[in-house]
This record gives structure tokens, sequence and C-alpha cells, in this order.
């Protein structure tokens, strides 16, 4: 571990609040994969039907984001992990319970995927703004490096148990464990240390109008302004993705759900590695430089996947190299965006700068998961077109990052958490 990774360790809420997410996170990617699976194989369902799984659960995200946002600046944001992550167990509960009363449907699902996705965007936006006042300011790109770090730790252990999990024990098993380990996350997240809500009440003006505040200050920011336009188009990019990958290596390519999971534990282990690299390729390359090479990097990238033959030692080379040069590069671009974005908010607006950028990014991922699927089942692109596709969309979003206050951005020292279009330091 590198001397600002252990330096940005050494602070007990980040730690609090990474191992809580940590186990979580393991929970919610295998649900990830057990609920498009479900579709899929105990279900008969197409890419149409998973994209549309995934953006009931992005809609109301998209709807309630900025509202979340204003909320959790007024409110307690221990609380709010707290309680969010409750209310995800007991939502997620429900599909394992309607699979073992044979009567789980793809309208439960639908309507489980919609519940859940009423109360992520207030888990993200009090867990993303929690992060950056748990660590000085020189630390965040260590501390956005650490919370990819154990993410990507509980992708590995995910991806490696959930192919033989869905296929010994079927998908809804793997709803069940996500339910659990909601419950854990909002046990751990007690142990935060309690801190008054961001927004002080004297300087409260109403929801609406601090959810425009929040809005206009990143449409006027110099820098948050392009990287927000870059996350909601490499989201699309992300979502074509997202409704399409499943149903290419399982149905095109042939391949089982247990090989398939531990080829994507092998992208957790790239993921690993990038994220504890980030630190240092981040002072070498810049965040702005950084962000553009990880999504122009994912056309070549996501073609070893596109192009894999069937079950073979070529094809497992090909899907396990793809996971390999995509993972850590898309690691070490989150970290980067995740970076800019803590730098550039002020501490009384971040949940709702947080959220407007999340919003954004969620509404490029709905749009992705519905045009993914459509091109991907009822259109001739077929998946490994649509996949070739979706790679030259996100690599695209660097189109935005072309401005030069935002190419001046190498450390976090560059970026102004000062309003109105004063993104860069001088």
């Amino acid at each position: 571990m590198s001397a600002e990774l252990r330096a940005a360790w050494k602070h007990r809420d980040l730690r609090i609040l990474i191992i809580g997410d940590g186990v979580s996170t393991f929970g919610s990617l295998v649900s990830r994969l057990a609920l498009p699976w479900t579709a899929a194989r105990e279900l008969g369902q197409g890419t149409l039907s998973i994209g549309l799984v995934f953006l009931a659960e992005l809609l109301p995200a998209a709807l309630l984001g900025l509202f979340a946002g204003a909320l959790v600046d007024r409110w307690s944001r221990r609380r709010v992990l707290i309680w969010s992550n409750v209310g995800l167990a007991a939502a997620t509960a429900v599909v394992p319970a309607l699979a073992v009363a044979d009567k789980l449907t793809m309208t439960a699902i639908y309507v489980v995927g919609f519940a859940s996705g009423c109360l992520v965007p207030f888990f993200r936006a009090a867990f993303r703004s929690t992060v950056p006042i748990t660590v000085p300011r020189e630390s965040l790109p260590a501390a956005q490096s650490i919370v990819q770090g154990i993410s990507a730790f509980a992708e590995l252990a995910a991806f490696a148990a959930a192919g033989w999990l869905v296929a010994g024990f079927g998908g809804p098993a793997g709803l069940a464990i996500d339910a659990a380990t909601f419950l854990w996350a909002a046990c751990v997240s007690a142990f935060l240390r309690p801190t008054p809500p961001a927004l002080r009440r004297l300087d409260r003006t109403g929801v609406l109008t601090e959810l425009r505040d929040g809005a206009r200050f990143v449409r006027d920011h110099l820098i948050l302004r392009p990287i927000a336009m870059s996350e909601l188009i490499a989201g699309v990019g992300t979502g074509m993705v997202g409704s399409v990958v499943i149903v290419h290596v399982t149905k095109t390519l042939g391949y089982d759900t247990g090989p398939q999971g531990v080829v994507y534990a092998m992208g957790a282990v790239g993921s690993v590695a990038g994220a504890a690299m980030a630190p240092r390729l981040l002072s070498r390359f810049g965040l702005h430089r950084s962000i553009v090479l990880a999504l122009v990097a994912m056309i070549p990238a996501m073609s070893l996947m596109a192009f894999a033959p069937g079950p073979s030692l070529l094809g497992y080379t090909m899907l396990v190299g793809q996971q390999l040069v995509a993972d850590p590069i898309g690691t070490v671009s989150i970290v980067a965006f995740g970076t800019v974005i803590a730098a550039g908010s002020p501490e009384q607006m971040r949940g709702r700068i947080e959220s407007t950028v999340s919003v954004l990014a969620t509404i490029g991922l709905a749009a992705g998961y519905v045009i993914g699927g459509f091109l991907g089942e009822t259109s001739r692109l077929g998946t490994t077109r649509t996949l070739l596709l979706a790679s030259v969309v996100i690599a695209s979003a660097a189109l935005c990052l072309g401005g030069r206050d935002v190419r001046r951005v190498h450390t976090v020292a560059d970026v102004s958490p000062a309003p109105l279009a004063t993104g860069v330091m001088s």
C-alpha cells in the first residue's frame, strides 16, 4: 500500500464507511448478476426485458435524485445511510420470498426494481457526500481509490461466487444474500460519528430552491459542467453494455454461468490493481488526461469481448483479457471523476452537486439500457455490433473534456469549490 493510501486509511470514519459498503457491494454485485440470470434462465426473457429491469431501477433514481441530494444536505447523512440500507434490504428480500412461494413473475421483478430505485439515490448522495469529509482535501484521490479498491475486492468475491451460486441454487438465492448485506451495512453505519446536516437551518430557503441552486452550481462551474456531461454520455454507453453483455456471453457465445463468474472475477482482480495504482497514475498523468485516456481505451477493450469465439481456450482468453484491460482502466476513470467532483463541491452543497451529476449519469444509463436492449434483440445489429457501438459512445464522452479550463486540471489543487464559473484555481 502506498503512503497516500496508508494516510487516508488511518481515518476511522472512512474505514467504517468502507467496511459497511464493501459487504453491501458484494451482495449488490451478486444481485446484479442474479437478476438478469433469473430473467434470462428461469423466466425465459431476452435483452429487451433485461433492459427494462434495469430501467425500472434507474427511472426513479433519475426522477428522485435531485430531491434526494437536497434532502441529504438537510438531514443527518449517517441516518440516511442507515435507513436507506434497511429499506433496500426489505425491497430486495421480496424476490426470493416470491420465488420460494413459486409466485415470481417479471412484473414482481419490475416492481422490486422500482422500489429499490427509489431508495438508491438517497444512499448514493449520502455515501458520496460523506467520503470527502472523512479525510483532508489532499487525500481525496487516495480516499476515492480505497473506496473503489474495496468495491473491486467485493466484486472479485461476488463474481467468483455468483455464477456457481446461481447455477446451484438459482438467481433468487443471490438476491437473498443481497438483502442480508444491506442489513449489515445499516448496522455498521451506526458506528459513524454523528455529524450535523451540511446545510444549516438558517441557510435553508426551500427544497425546490435549494435543488435548483445545486443544479445551477454544476451548470455554471467551468470544471463540473463538462465532467457532468461526460458522465451523461459515458452512462449511455455503459447502459448499452449492461443490457447486452450477459445475453451476449450466455446466448450468443454460449458460455455457462459458472465459468462466466470466474471470467468476471478476473476483471475484479484488475479493478483491485487499478485502485491500488490510481493515486500514482493520477499523479503522473493528471486527472484530466487520465479520464480521457480511460474513456478512449474502452474501444479496444470491448472489442475483445465482442469478437470472442464460443467456449474454447481462445474464447476464455479473450474474455479474461477484456476484463483485465477494461476494469482497471474503468476504475482509474471512476477515481478521477469522483476526485474532481468532490474537489469542486462546497460542503454545504455536496449532496446536491453529487446528486446532480449522478442524475445525469443515471439518465444516460437508463437511455443506454433501452437503446442497448432494443439494438441487441430487435435490430439487425445483434449483440456483437451493439457492444462495439457502446464502446464508441463511451469513448465519445472524452469530447466533452476538450475545453481549456478542464484540460488544466492535473490535481485537486487545480479545482476550486467556488461557485459561478470559477472552476479553476488561479
